[in-house]
């Protein structure tokens, strides 16, 4: 989401980034859940922690809440391991994971919000226009297909190519990025942990019927989200 465009274009970057103060920390690992196309998600304390495998590449990934609002840390597998080493279950066989790793990312979740993607001659794309924290690649893909069908159809003519850009854009990425909050939330809330811990003990004691018709319903959003805009074809 960085972008020395946005800021050379449109100016100083606080006034498009939406940060909610969560490092993350992604990781290649061993299948050792033999999970196949799933994920398997745990909290505790205030700490996420999930394992998720497809396509025969298995990783985790490491997030927990903080004040400060950019990741900035100079020994970041020192800063997670501390975050994390009183948590149990598969956490610790983890952290030792992510110590032996050489393909970390770390990174703090934040969302780009502008009014306007496009300035001049200069239009924005994917992560330098909308990041989401989510969906982000997805987004790219289909705006950098919008923009350039856009200007074929107008012949160059950049300034009509940009707005029909984002008025075919706009609703989506705004979608995608909304539906990426809520779940921000489940950690930056005020009161994450205590939501975090009342949605866990409900789901204990939930009928699984009822569990299973709440999360059908969570990955039916996703799928409209997801294929809310319809591309034309190639002729």
């Amino acid at each position: 989401m960085e972008s020395t465009a946005r800021i050379l274009v449109f100016g100083e970057d606080s006034k498009f980034l939406r940060k909610y103060g969560i490092n993350f920390c992604v990781f290649p690992i061993s299948n050792i859940f033999e999970l196949d196309h799933a994920e398997i998600v745990y909290f505790d304390k205030g700490k996420f922690v999930a394992v998720y495998a497809a396509d025969h590449h298995s990783y985790a990934c490491l997030a927990y809440k903080t004040d400060e609002k950019k990741f900035f840390s100079t020994k970041p597998k020192a800063e997670f391991e501390m975050q994390f080493k009183d948590l149990g279950w598969e956490v610790p066989q983890l952290i030792s994971a992510m110590k032996n790793s050489n393909a970390c990312y770390f990174n703090s979740i934040a969302q780009v919000r502008m009014p306007k993607w496009s300035k001049r001659n200069v239009a924005l794309i994917g992560d330098a226009a909308h990041a989401a924290s989510g969906m982000g690649t997805s987004l790219a893909m289909v705006g950098a297909y919008v923009l350039a069908k856009e200007i074929e159809a107008t012949n160059g003519e950049y300034n009509i190519a940009f707005e029909r850009y984002e008025n075919s854009m706009r609703k989506f990425v705004e979608d995608a990025q909304d539906l990426a909050e809520s779940n921000h939330q489940l950690l930056s809330g005020k009161d994450s942990s205590i939501g975090t811990m009342f949605q866990i003990y409900m789901m204990k004691i939930l009928p699984k019927k009822f569990i299973q018709v709440i999360t059908k319903r969570g990955r039916e959003r996703m799928r409209e989200v997801a294929n809310a805009l319809i591309l034309e074809s190639e002729t």
